[in-house]
Order: C-alpha cells, then structure tokens, then sequence
C-alpha cells in the first residue's frame, strides 16, 4: 500500500498525491471517439457478415455503424466541426480484428466491445 496516496488507501497509504487539471473534454474529441467506434464496429459487422460461423450475430439490433453515421453526422453539423479521419488505435485494433482465426477469440473481442459501450456508453456520454 506504500504505492498508494491517501485518497487511494486512507489508513495506510503514503505516496504522494498529484495536483492536475481536470481533463475537460470536447466536441472534437467526441467525435473523434465516435469516428474511431464506427471504424472498429464496421470491422466486427464485416467479419460477422463473411463468416458463417458467426451467422447467429447478424441482424440482431446491435448493429451501430448506421447509427454512428448520424452521430457523426449531426455533431459535425450542430457544432461546424470537420470529420476527422480515423485515429491509429481504431485503425490497429480494427485490423486486430480481421486478423482473429479463432472464433472464440472473437467473439471475446466482440462481447466485450459490445457490452462496454453499450453499458459503459451510458456513461461515456455524460
């Protein structure tokens, strides 16, 4: 627990707190967040579209690439923003993606994406 500051563990922590600037996010870095999830949700609706294996995940209401495209679209009209392109980690991890064999393995990745940003979305919106 000597790792931890005080805030962290009351009674025994000992390392020393950090003062910092609380991260005030923006319009462009939501839509940069919204821009990198259509990438990797395009990549997971594609491999599920080719692969029979997975035929069981198509067309279940989950699909988010067409309604991300309104998001985008909207926050860039709303606040006369220009699209980014998309960043690296949504570029790398959607290529991780369509290199995954295993379909175990993917349907890890996919469960997880999933449930995060649809729980976990909640929150990211606020």
């Amino acid at each position: 627990m000597k790792l931890h500051t005080r805030e962290q563990a009351p009674k025994e922590g000992q390392a020393p707190a950090e003062k910092r600037e609380p991260h005030v996010t923006t319009h462009e870095d939501y839509l940069r967040f919204l821009v990198d999830s259509q990438h990797v949700y395009q990549a997971f609706e594609d491999i599920v579209k080719t692969r029979e294996e997975l035929s069981m995940f198509r067309n279940t209401g989950l699909e988010r690439v067409a309604p991300l495209e309104k998001d985008i679209a909207y926050i860039t009209e709303e606040y006369n923003l220009k699209r980014p392109s998309v960043g690296k980690f949504g570029q790398a991890y959607a290529e991780h993606l369509r290199g995954i064999e295993s379909i175990p393995e993917f349907v890890c990745h996919f469960y997880n994406f999933y449930f995060a940003h649809t729980a976990g979305g909640r929150m990211i919106g606020t």
